[in-house]
């Protein structure tokens, strides 16, 4: 039954999500802790590993997941629910390419759904943030290099356009000497 029950949830997320990987956190993140599958903590630690490896982090984080419920068929199973449901789409849209190109509803719901995922992408780097205790009142040095490594790298990404790569990788290494 739990088989049956991974690849659903993550057959539905596949359905519902738009705006890829980031925009898809919140629902995994609902799901999972809804299913007692894991902790929020769980979920955030999840996420952070899952957000450092190549490929699409929606991805990843259900392969995670499954895995830690049900081992390799888990990462089967998850990984092919979330994916078959873009799978439908892209090969319907592959084929009808040129009729949808010049539906203007088609064009009109783009761009109702575009600030949605806007803010499923702030929604999911604020609940993280939360989950991690970032905004306690209290004053902690993990708190302190969180902001921190926070500001700096959006600084560099953003004034200096050094690669994510290169600050993922950094922080890491940060991570591991200050932790």
């Amino acid at each position: 039954m739990i088989y049956i029950q991974l690849f659903w949830t993550f057959f539905i997320i596949g359905c519902f999500s738009f705006g890829g990987g980031y925009a898809m956190l919140p629902l995994i993140g609902k799901e999972v802790i809804d299913e007692g599958w894991l902790t929020s903590l769980q979920v955030n630690e999840a996420f952070a590993l899952t957000g450092m490896l190549p490929g699409s982090i929606a991805i990843n984080s259900a392969s995670l997941i499954g895995y830690q419920k049900v081992g390799l068929l888990g990462v089967i199973l998850t990984t092919f629910g979330i994916v078959l449901p873009s799978l439908i789409i892209l090969i319907l849209i592959a084929k009808h390419y040129k009729r949808f190109q010049e539906l203007r509803y088609v064009s009109d719901a783009i761009n109702g759904i575009k600030p949605v995922v806007v803010s499923l992408i702030f929604y999911s780097a604020i609940k993280f943030a939360i989950n991690m205790n970032i905004f306690t009142t209290e004053i902690s040095w993990n708190n302190l290099f969180f902001l921190l490594l926070l500001c700096v790298s959006f600084i560099l990404m953003q004034t200096e356009r050094i690669h994510p790569i290169v600050v993922i990788f950094i922080s890491a290494i940060g991570g591991i000497i200050v932790f």
